[in-house]
């Protein structure tokens, strides 16, 4: 699919909000004994409970505080979306895309905030663990269903928390516009460097070289940048998160997406950075990884 700057330009007008915000953080350090995790999960980290807050250089407070969870390394890949999917699809469940993506190992795009939860219950499903999300009593497996609820404590598959989100994306730094510091560059993360140019974006204008071919830019492969404190890749760039909430510019009406993308200049991959995106919508730009609630009382028993 043949793409140009002005088509990614209409994208982040017509579906993105940035909230600039940020502090010099004071992380307190937490750790909630009472927090009893399951062995480590392949492709995840465990995010210790605690709070951090502050203050961002670009003006923006917050106060951020979590219980223990787990959280994917790295974005879904085609591959994992496909291997979920394709059981999924044998299994009762429907989704409105089948997700499209670069190569294997790069991130799934072309999804839906439903078709992502979705696949969360379905992941769970297939694991042998509790679905977080239904309808009523029902599993949430099929539709546009605006009534969708979330049950938190149960030890399956979901997107994370807004505030869930930024806390890990942190990586335990305090008050840092990016995962990984104050300025960033094509070294840190896949991301457009501004056009008329930003005084802590010193890569160089324009997208990465490496993953652009004749001026359509593109994902990178998952973990092609270092982690994050936290052991967490592309926090920034590669392609957007979504989340759970709603965004409280535009309640029931569009979810948050955090992160930036490959399509998007470094502002928009500050951690101070909110979009927002309707749920039923999918671009190219938005991808997604889960989360998972600990639980050592969970038998999981692969389908």
């Amino acid at each position: 699919m043949k793409t140009n700057r002005t088509h990614w330009n209409l994208l982040a007008t017509s579906c993105l909000t940035i909230l600039f915000a940020s502090s010099a953080l004071a992380a307190d350090k937490p750790v909630n004994s009472k927090d009893k995790a399951p062995p480590p999960l392949s492709g995840m980290v465990l995010i210790p409970a605690g709070s951090n807050r502050g203050k961002d250089p670009d003006g923006r407070e917050y106060d951020l505080k979590v219980n223990a969870f787990y959280m994917d390394c790295n974005f879904v890949t085609k591959s994992q979306w496909n291997a979920v999917y394709t059981w999924a699809t044998a299994h009762g469940y429907n989704f409105d895309n089948a997700g499209s993506g670069k190569a294997p190992n790069h991130p799934v795009q072309t999804i839906n905030w439903y078709d992502c939860v979705k696949w969360c219950n379905a992941r769970s499903e297939k694991e042998g663990r509790p679905v977080c999300y239904r309808v009523g009593v029902n599993e949430y497996r099929g539709g546009k269903d605006g009534g969708v609820k979330v049950d938190f404590a149960a030890a399956g598959y979901r997107l994370p928390k807004n505030a869930e989100w930024e806390y890990a994306a942190r990586g335990g730094l305090q008050g840092k516009r990016y995962p990984w510091g104050d300025t960033i560059d094509h070294d840190k993360a896949n991301y457009l460097g501004h056009p008329s140019g930003l005084a802590y974006d010193t890569g160089y204008e324009g997208n990465d070289k490496r993953y652009l071919t004749d001026d359509d830019p593109f994902t990178s492969p998952v973990g092609s940048f270092p982690a994050n404190g936290y052991g967490l890749n592309d926090m920034a760039g590669n392609v957007y998160q979504w989340c759970w909430e709603w965004h409280p510019a535009h309640p029931n009406a569009h979810r948050i997406i955090r992160g930036g993308a490959f399509s998007y200049s470094g502002d928009y991959a500050r951690l101070g950075s909110s979009g927002n995106c309707y749920p039923e919508n999918s671009y190219f730009s938005i991808g997604f990884r889960t989360v998972l609630t600990p639980n050592d009382k969970t038998t999981v028993t692969p389908k």
